[in-house]
């Protein structure tokens, strides 16, 4: 997900060759759908680890794609399709890098733009933040979301914080 400040009248953006939806919720801007850039906004490659023991030991940033080997993958575990799916991995290092994950003018969203969206969103739902934000296909019933502001959240794997691996 990349965020900016507000959306105006922006339907989408196109970054490293893919379009993004955008949605409108509250005073933000949010792209429609995780980020699956291989780029940093200035052109550069992210770093692609190929293994676990490659991700832990990197000190720059670094991106991997669900389902690809070096992603746990425990469902959708087709590189092709689960890339449509859910996008890309990033590590910390790439979501702080200077050259930036999202396109110019666009970030990966704060802890405080996380808790703004979610504030806003329950000032509408009350206490089903989760539910109103998550697709509304690919998550297990009876918890599939309303996904009420078309954002469209969905599940999408991990790195193991001790071992970088799937």
């Amino acid at each position: 997900m990349c965020t900016a400040p507000a959306c105006g009248d922006l339907e989408s953006v196109n970054f490293d060759g893919y379009d993004y939806g955008v949605v409108g919720v509250g005073s933000q801007c949010w792209f429609a759908e995780n980020l699956r850039s291989w780029h940093y906004a200035n052109g550069d490659l992210i770093s692609a680890p190929e293994s676990g023991e490659e991700w832990m030991a990197t000190e720059e940033g670094a991106v991997g794609a669900y389902a690809d080997g070096t992603v746990h993958c425990a469902n959708f575990c087709w590189p092709d399709s689960a890339a449509a799916l859910f996008g890309n991995l990033y590590s910390g290092y790439a979501v702080t890098d200077e050259r930036n994950v999202c396109p110019s003018g666009w970030h990966a969203p704060s802890n405080d733009e996380w808790v703004q969206l979610e504030q806003f969103t329950a000032a509408y739902v009350g206490d089903s933040v989760s539910f109103a934000l998550r697709a509304d296909f690919l998550w297990d019933n009876p918890v599939a979301g309303s996904d009420v502001w078309g954002m469209g959240l969905l599940p999408a794997g991990l790195r193991d914080i001790w071992t970088g691996g799937p």
